[in-house]
């Protein structure tokens, strides 16, 4: 069985999964996605996609407290 049948190129995943390639090529450069880089296109394991999109935040999810001003909370309701 071809081992490469396991793998996707950031092209495709951007096309199967409605995402823009400069997206999933930013995810692999800020090591949340892992990948082989093959010349100048990026491989990556389908299982490396499904656990990505298991393990990522909403869209808007908040990341708690942040700092308004020199000694000042925000605290997300």
């Amino acid at each position: 069985m071809n081992e490469l049948a396991n793998y996707l190129t950031a092209k495709q995943i951007a096309e199967q999964f409605n995402v823009s390639r400069d997206h999933v090529t930013l995810l692999i450069r800020r090591g949340k996605l892992k990948a082989v880089q093959l010349g100048r296109e990026y491989l990556i394991a389908r299982e490396e996609w499904e656990r990505y999109e298991q393990n990522k935040k909403p869209w808007g999810a908040k990341r708690g407290a942040r700092v308004a001003k020199k000694g000042t909370y925000i605290l997300d309701a």
